[in-house]
């Protein structure tokens, strides 16, 4: 029994034997009414943050790389070296060679389709995918897929599957047909993508290693790098497309750059966030997520969880001023509830909500 609860007992049964006074009764009325109050503080804070890690919970492995929320509010988490944990209100469920037909331990990427299939990119095995219980797997040995170190999985809005993997550029695959695109055979700037987005339009968005941001309308190719652009760093961790339609690039080395793609004057079209003219705590940017309200999360990569309006307010969350369990986020995605599925580099996760988990 927590102290709180002792509190609130002893309180009740005080104010039981003692309310035959208006003196004694208002006392310990005030008395209750403090309780409350503690007991209210008390359970705000506790709510706020839930941290797992594998010795307080079924979580495979404190090393994340990958969260994804599914249309149930299920929580999944791709890890390091030993599969899939999923977090369904408090009970796990672990998905890894041993127990399942996924086809590889170290995961990288994951995405649902329009069908509810999940897609999950594997490093060193191909694409593994779940559908109503039944796996299945795409290698280089059984399909065009043409490399078996898969970095990102997204789905267009059409249901088309774009997978990026090694150094074979980004391959498109409609469930039947698979075309690829490389710098040989495109104006890709680089044959490693890490990260790719769609804005509502349906043109693509690749964040490279060391060619920049590449946009693609399905006929025409732009490239935007440091030398042409307000890009302050070639190799692109993340990409997201905020409620305004402003285009959100993480960078490994340059910080935040934040891209609206109708403005003409380049100097305007560009606003670049950094440790030095901003509340950026760590120029290596991991990962970005957007909430309802259009703000933005931020993971670094040594400086915590970050809170940025879009305007001028920035919040910091790390292990010295919150629960976070180690300020290296690698991931971060935002459930229909609000809540903050955190994924860090050796600290297991973390679920958070400034107002209280829902």
């Amino acid at each position: 029994m927590n102290p709180v609860t002792r509190l609130v007992q002893f309180t009740t049964k005080r104010l039981s034997l003692t309310f035959n006074t208006p003196t004694v009764m208002k006392k310990y009325l005030l008395l209750f009414l403090l309780t409350v109050v503690i007991l209210k503080s008390y359970s705000a804070d506790k709510e706020k943050w839930k941290v797992y890690r594998t010795n307080n919970s079924e979580l495979a492995d404190n090393v994340v790389l990958v969260s994804f929320i599914d249309s149930t509010n299920k929580y999944w988490f791709g890890t390091e070296s030993k599969g899939i944990s999923v977090l369904d209100n408090e009970k796990w469920t672990n998905y890894n060679t041993g127990t399942c037909g996924i086809s590889a331990n170290s995961i990288y990427a994951m995405a649902t389709d329009l069908y509810g299939i999940m897609w999950i990119g594997t490093y060193g095995k191909g694409v593994s995918t779940l559908d109503k219980g039944n796996w299945d797997t795409y290698t280089t040995e059984n399909s065009d897929l043409p490399h078996d170190y898969v970095h990102t999985i997204v789905v267009d809005p059409q249901g088309n599957k774009w997978i990026a993997t090694g150094d074979s550029g980004i391959t498109k695959f409609d469930g039947e047909k698979w075309e690829r695109y490389t710098d040989i055979n495109s104006d890709l700037p680089d044959n490693v993508v890490y990260t790719a987005a769609f804005d509502k339009n349906g043109t693509a968005w690749f964040g490279t290693e060391s060619g920049g941001l590449a946009k693609f309308d399905g006929k025409t190719w732009t490239v935007f790098q440091k030398t042409n652009s307000g890009l302050p760093d070639n190799w692109i961790s993340d990409i997201v497309i905020d409620k305004n339609d402003m285009i959100w690039i993480a960078t490994l080395g340059g910080g935040l750059a934040c891209f609206n793609p109708t403005e003409t004057d380049k100097e305007k079209a560009w606003k670049v966030y950094n440790s030095n003219n901003s509340g950026v705590t760590n120029n290596a940017v991991y990962s970005i997520a957007i909430d309802k309200d259009n703000n933005k999360w931020i993971g670094t990569g040594g400086g915590g969880l970050l809170k940025f309006d879009g305007d001028s307010t920035w919040t910091v969350f790390d292990k010295t001023n919150s629960q976070l369990p180690k300020d290296f986020v690698y991931t971060v995605t935002i459930d229909k509830n609000s809540n903050k599925a955190i994924g860090t580099w050796k600290g297991g996760v973390a679920i958070f909500n400034e107002e209280g988990i829902k």
